[in-house]
């Protein structure tokens, strides 16, 4: 997967990322394989989805990697996007995002991530979504809730970082009034020039995928 990241002092830079999501047709061992690869190439940015059918072999992976010395805990950067699907909001369930990054990280075999990012669904994801796809004109969208689910991440050292993927202009602008922990990065999945100018404007760092 190709991704654009704009700083917002101007410059672009372009690379390709390993990114593991959704059901997988590869074995535990070809998992591995691919991560320990991709590491040993120089590659140390691992990002992933709870609902990837093979996040155990990632974890195993990653567990392989250290102990061999082939590559430190803190050289890595695993980052994690919780999905964020219409059941969550509708419900005010705290407890599904945190099942999603608990289990994550017990699979993963690892304490805390580095970034955790709140992610929207896009049309794409429709086909292989088991929830309904969330409704982004709906007036009851509770953006502070999950913000202050985010926050209360980084409290329990669940993260380093956090951020925000898929998300719009209105949205963006809500958790940044509440001028307390702002997102360090901002992911969209498709384009998005209000946004992405939005978060520009005020110093977050913004990164468009291209597949």
């Amino acid at each position: 997967m190709t991704t654009i990241l704009v700083l917002p002092d101007g410059p672009v830079i372009r690379r390709t990322l390993p990114y593991f999501s959704g059901r997988t047709h590869l074995t535990f061992d070809e998992v591995v394989r691919r991560v320990v690869i991709a590491v040993r190439d120089g590659c140390f940015n691992i990002s992933v989805t709870p609902d990837y059918s093979r996040l155990d072999a990632i974890g195993y992976a990653i567990e392989v990697l250290i102990a061999s010395h082939i590559v430190s805990r803190d050289e890595l950067c695993i980052r994690l996007d919780l999905n964020v699907t219409e059941c969550l909001w509708n419900n005010r369930n705290d407890s599904n995002m945190a099942m999603q990054l608990q289990t994550s990280l017990t699979k993963l075999r690892i304490r805390k991530v580095d970034c955790l990012m709140a992610r929207v669904p896009t049309a794409s994801d429709i086909p292989r979504m088991t929830e309904r796809p969330l409704r982004r004109r709906t007036p009851q969208l509770p953006v502070l809730f999950i913000w202050n689910e985010m926050m209360n991440f980084v409290r329990m050292d669940k993260t380093r970082f956090i951020g925000i993927m898929n998300w719009e202009m209105s949205d963006i602008d809500c958790i940044m009034r509440m001028g307390r922990i702002v997102p360090q990065l901002a992911l969209f999945q498709i384009r998005n020039h209000a946004a992405i100018q939005f978060c520009q404007h005020r110093g977050i760092p913004c990164c468009l995928y291209l597949y």
